[in-house]
């Protein structure tokens, strides 16, 4: 059921999300502007060993300073305690944002499923990209953009700990904080959960801007979006969220000492969470019919005791 709609809500359902999705961009261009601009200093105080008018120079000291993941560390530092406060201010005023219902260790453990069964169809999809590129420049060339992407935001030689604090740990809180709590959760005000997540997981995939990247985020982004209608607790997509960064950035590779063999069993054991995930998330869904189901008739039962 959509709850009554008012012009203040309305009004916070347009403006609130927007203005944090701004803020959250800004923050993190001026934390790698910021971090960029202290390794230079670390490495060329006087500013006359590089040609910073040249792309490939400044994309490979980017690499060497590993601007993604330090700027990535400082803007969840300091989008994180905005978004919590915000988040508070709300639930004093409307309890169900953001959802924080009681949950079991078998609703994480579902959650877990169902985001390790998407990142087993975001491997297929990629797998797809790879077999049109053979054919298609235009794919070939995005491809392309993806991987120098990719190396830019997990290089070879950056911090192992920076890399599993930032991405890992704090980007997963700020993202879900900031796209479940706040735009699903504003949404959820004001239009049907259903279009609720179809408006978020759109923003979300659009929000990372690369081509490749949005054709495949938006799979995991429905995954995140509906577990937490189902679940009614925001910490099952962060924990979600965490563990797809943790497989999808190759960190639990990397940890392994054996990056080829690991990939091997990742991938199978993906594909079979396909349908795990399925599954749970199948569960999820019937346990969620099953609680309204019963808060109907608790309803009734009190109305009748009532009349």
């Amino acid at each position: 059921m959509r709850p009554p709609t008012t012009d203040r809500s309305r009004t916070i359902f347009v403006v609130a999300p927007i203005i944090f999705m701004f803020f959250h961009q800004i923050v993190l261009n001026l934390a790698a502007r910021w971090h960029f601009n202290a390794f230079l200093n670390s490495i060329d105080p006087t500013g006359s060993l590089f040609d910073l008018t040249d792309p490939a120079v400044v994309q490979q000291l980017q690499t060497q300073a590993d601007i993604q993941s330090y700027a990535s560390l400082y803007m969840s530092l300091i989008v994180i305690p905005v978004y919590i406060i915000y988040l508070w201010a709300r639930h004093r005023m409307t309890k169900s944002m953001p959802s924080l219902e009681r949950v079991g260790a078998s609703d994480f453990l579902a959650g877990l499923s169902v985001i390790t069964g998407s990142l087993g169809i975001v491997t297929l999809w990629m797998v797809f990209l790879h077999l049109i590129a053979e054919r298609a420049e235009v794919v070939k060339d995005m491809l392309d953009d993806y991987r120098d992407l990719a190396t830019q935001l997990v290089p070879d030689q950056s911090n192992p700990w920076i890399v599993f604090l930032a991405l890992v740990i704090l980007v997963p809180i700020a993202e879900e904080l900031l796209f479940r709590g706040i735009v699903q959760g504003e949404m959820m005000q004001v239009i049907p959960e259903k279009w609720a997540i179809v408006v978020t997981l759109v923003l979300f995939s659009l929000f990372h801007m690369n081509p490749v990247q949005i054709s495949y985020v938006i799979i995991p982004a429905f995954a995140l979006s509906l577990v937490y209608t189902l679940t009614k607790n925001l910490f099952i997509p962060i924990v979600m969220h965490m563990w797809f960064n943790f497989v999808g950035s190759g960190f639990l590779a990397r940890l392994t000492g054996d990056p080829e063999q690991t990939a091997e069993v990742l991938f199978f054991t993906q594909m079979l969470f396909i349908l795990i995930g399925t599954f749970a998330a199948v569960h999820l869904y019937g346990k969620r019919k099953r609680a309204r189901l019963a808060t109907n008739q608790g309803d009734i039962d009190e109305n009748i005791n009532h009349f």
